[in-house]
């Protein structure tokens, strides 16, 4: 059954400034169309957090996805204001068969929600990591804000789309204490595109960082709710014992990238530890082939950390 399909975004590809967000949908769009789906994103021309690229183009076709941007208006964090966006959601709406909306408590999913309902086509809501109130330790403003949100307009989110997507336990939890009836909720982890790990011939992108080394590798933001201060302080005392292996950070600065160089520099592991601030997709594979180690974040306070099976095991 082939199904057009309304995607409304505060971000999408090339703004890899968000993390793993937009790659995740960029690659779900990319097969969806592949297998013959009509897919269309109305996104906008965000980058990151406070910075955003006028000279993308307003519209185009990537690997048989239909991309329209709109610029954004005015942001208070990323609350993304795209008025432009309200007449072209409806209209698409009506000629879409489900409309899938990203994250929650933004102006995007306000739209999602109001085309599905005057379209008369079902909602999806996709949670990508939004759904607590205070997700970031600290902050007084994102939960001023999410409250505030929830109280105009959010709250109907959580009741009257058709279904809802959670990564995962933690998320699913935190739809239900939103409102969400559980029947509503379906879980699907973030899955790997095996196809980026699979080089005809080895890439010619050269890395500050010697492959050969032994090393532990952290993919994703570095942001404050990702702990990175406690994986660092965690690494200083495996160091101790293991003076030859390296702690390799992957990702973008979400704003907590000069407390993280300070922390390094005050451990006393500037030599240690490595930080790759804006990999491509082919670095990322290349560490995640090469590493000992993969450090995947459950929460700012808690790791789980899997052995590389395709590094020989008597290594080290």
């Amino acid at each position: 059954m082939r199904l057009r399909i309304l995607l409304i975004t505060p971000w999408f590809y090339p703004a890899h400034g968000f993390g793993g967000t937009v790659q995740r949908l960029f690659k779900v769009s990319k097969y969806l169309a592949s297998w013959g789906h009509e897919v269309t994103v109305l996104t906008t021309d965000a980058m990151a957090t406070g910075k955003f690229d006028r000279l993308l183009p307003v519209r185009e076709t990537v690997e048989e996805i239909r991309v329209y941007r709109f610029h954004v208006r005015s942001s208070v964090r990323q609350l993304f204001f795209t008025p432009t966006m309200i007449r072209t959601a409806l209209k698409k709406a009506r000629d879409s068969d489900i409309v899938h909306a990203c994250g929650t408590r933004n102006f995007q999913t306000d739209l999602g929600l109001l085309a599905s309902i005057l379209g008369r086509k079902p909602l999806i809501i996709q949670g990508f990591a939004s759904v607590p109130i205070n997700q970031e330790p600290g902050s007084f403003l994102e939960p001023f804000l999410k409250l505030l949100h929830t109280g105009i307009t959010a709250g109907s989110e959580f009741r009257l789309a058709d279904s809802y997507i959670a990564a995962s336990k933690f998320e699913k939890e935190a739809f239900m204490r939103s409102g969400v009836p559980l029947a509503k909720i379906a879980t699907i982890p973030s899955g790997a595109d095996l196809d980026e790990f699979r080089f005809e011939h080895e890439p010619k992108e050269v890395l500050d960082f010697p492959l050969k080394d032994s090393f532990v590798l952290f993919v994703g933001r570095v942001n404050v709710i990702k702990g990175l201060d406690v994986l660092v302080s965690a690494f200083k005392i495996v160091s101790k014992n293991n003076p030859s292996v390296k702690l390799v950070l992957a990702g973008v600065d979400q704003g907590f990238g000069s407390t993280l160089v300070s922390l390094i520099d005050k451990l006393g592991l500037a030599g240690k530890v490595h930080w790759i601030r804006d990999p491509s997709r082919v670095v990322i594979a290349l560490l995640m082939r090469s590493c000992e180690f993969l450090v995947l974040c459950k929460g700012s306070h808690c790791f789980q950390c899997w052995r590389n099976p395709g590094v020989d095991i008597r290594r080290g």
